[in-house]
């Protein structure tokens, strides 16, 4: 008789063979299954209602460019908060030279 699984690694094993950028073939092999019984489960769970939605691939491309953005607005922020850094410096080098009496 074959392994039985938690409904949770079912889940969250068809919801990753959802995604665009992975394949049916691999999931099925991380879970120690065949790619057949991956498309049962999806069938099982989704006419169970277990899965009220299933991600759309629309939804995957969103939130991939979601992902992308942030990396760059996250790039964006760290050079900035570099160069914040040294303009701070400076103008704390400034205001040291200004103070310091001239000989």
């Amino acid at each position: 008789m074959g392994r039985t699984h938690s409904i949770d690694i079912k889940i969250q094993a068809v919801l990753k063979a959802s995604r665009p950028d992975i394949l049916a073939s691999q999931v099925a092999e991380e879970v120690g299954i065949h790619t057949f019984s991956l498309y049962r489960w999806k069938k099982e769970l989704r006419d169970a209602g277990l899965l009220d939605k299933m991600p759309e691939k629309s939804d995957f491309q969103t939130d991939l460019k979601l992902k992308d953005q942030l990396r760059q607005l996250e790039k964006e922020n760290k050079q900035l908060r570099m160069e914040n850094a040294v303009l701070k410096k400076l103008k704390e080098l400034g205001e040291a030279k200004r103070k310091k009496p001239s000989k």
